[in-house]
């Protein structure tokens, strides 16, 4: 039976909310609040774990491995968006507002800026794309060292359109992180690792102090092209690190009984915009920023919640009707 670290459960918990909190930041918030970008980094984070989690999976069936990857992504977000979607033609009913595309967008409270449900949603290609690279990155560390530069060349030239998220990259950092000091940040340890702890925590305070600083003040050192380039690349780097932080600080915990909340992480992830946007729009109703923030995280997690113990359900009758069987 494969093993569970509580370190990595507690990182996917705390980077999950952290990325929840972004969003409710982004989209309810009436002012655009300096710093909660970096709670958005989280995403690089899980993304840098996937790629650390994956360096220790052996593919002899890359065909399967896809199937099976793919399969874990698209599944629970059909699932989602068909919810959203029943729920939609619904609220046009009842609304007597029969513009139904209007049902899947909204607005952000600080400037108007458009929103679309699903639009966290982007992500999936991403973590796709890093799934379909995994098996070559596996070939031989030269061959991962040329795919990481290509990549880290298209997310950077993308800066012409928006700012590079560095997903991809993080992705593989975070797997060769994996292959060359996985047992760095796992298995049991009876206390905190200080140095190791105080090492990254003192990289990532200065990734947020550099980054902050040249947000600020590195278009007039630097240009705007290139100021924008090195803050996203530092804010990306710090979505590792938190990672590596928080995997290190909490490793320790493996020596309790393995949690599960975790697993209901990627589901409270396709849920974080829904509660905000169109006709599933609840925050509105709530007058203060306090209160939304409740009723955003308490419709999020009984939604996730609801969905992964029903799937966990139709797994376990599943099971039982096909040991039946044989």
């Amino acid at each position: 039976m494969k093993e569970r670290y509580n370190n990595l459960a507690l990182y996917r918990i705390v980077a999950t909310i952290m990325i929840l909190q972004f969003h409710i930041f982004f989209i309810c918030y009436p002012e655009n609040v300096f710093g909660t970008i970096y709670l958005s980094k989280f995403v690089q984070g899980l993304t840098a774990l996937s790629g650390f989690l994956l360096s220790q999976k052996v593919i002899t069936n890359v065909g399967k491995f896809y199937l099976n990857r793919l399969s874990k992504i698209i599944f629970p977000a059909l699932v989602v968006i068909g919810l959203v979607t029943i729920w939609n033609v619904i609220f046009m009913f009842i609304s007597n507002n029969y513009d139904f595309p209007s049902m899947f967008y909204g607005t952000r409270a600080y400037n108007g800026g458009l929103l679309i449900q699903f639009g966290n949603y982007y992500f999936l290609g991403y973590i796709f794309f890093c799934y379909l690279i995994t098996p070559l990155l596996q070939k031989s560390k030269w061959l991962g060292l040329l795919i990481f530069l290509v990549v880290a060349f298209i997310e950077t030239s993308i800066t012409k359109w928006m700012d590079p998220l560095y997903i991809v990259s993080c992705y593989i950092i975070g797997y060769y992180i994996g292959k060359f000091s996985y047992s760095q940040f796992v298995g049991k340890c009876k206390s905190i690792d200080i140095v190791n702890f105080v090492i990254y925590g003192v990289i990532s305070a200065f990734l947020i102090i550099f980054s902050l600083y040249f947000t600020r003040e590195g278009e007039a050192i630097i240009g705007s092209t290139s100021n924008r380039i090195l803050t996203n690349v530092m804010m990306s780097l710090f979505g590792v690190t938190s990672m590596m932080v928080i995997l290190v600080l909490f490793k320790f915990a493996n020596y309790i009984r393995p949690i599960r909340f975790d697993k209901y992480s990627y589901i409270i992830f396709l849920f974080n915009q829904i509660f905000m946007v169109g006709a599933t729009n609840v925050a509105y109703l709530a007058p203060e920023f306090w209160m939304k923030n409740l009723i955003v995280y308490l419709l999020v997690i009984v939604s996730g919640v609801a969905i992964r113990s029903g799937y966990d359900m139709y797994k376990l009758i599943k099971n039982r009707k096909k040991g039946a069987t044989t």
